[in-house]
């Protein structure tokens, strides 16, 4: 039941947020192939390559926690 809610709400997805992950392992890896297959945006942040950097819209090859720092300051937030 709970892969199913969450196919479906990848189907529902504008955006897929793929952080610190290698997109090897099986069920996860169908997110991102649902999300892009719907129409929405892939985001991968790894600093390793992906199977999925390809067809990424944007890709950071970073730290996820530099990415994000650069992000709340970005939108004048204050890290946790």
């Amino acid at each position: 039941y709970k892969l199913q809610h969450a196919l479906v709400q990848a189907s529902n997805s504008q955006l897929c947020l793929c952080v610190g992950s290698s997109l090897l392992v099986k069920p996860a890896i169908s997110f991102p192939l649902i999300v892009k297959r719907n129409g929405g945006k892939l985001v991968i942040i790894n600093m390793e390559p992906t199977p999925f950097d390809a067809m990424a819209d944007l890709k950071f090859n970073e730290n996820c926690d530099t990415v994000f720092q650069a992000v709340m300051a970005d939108l004048n937030l204050e890290v946790p």
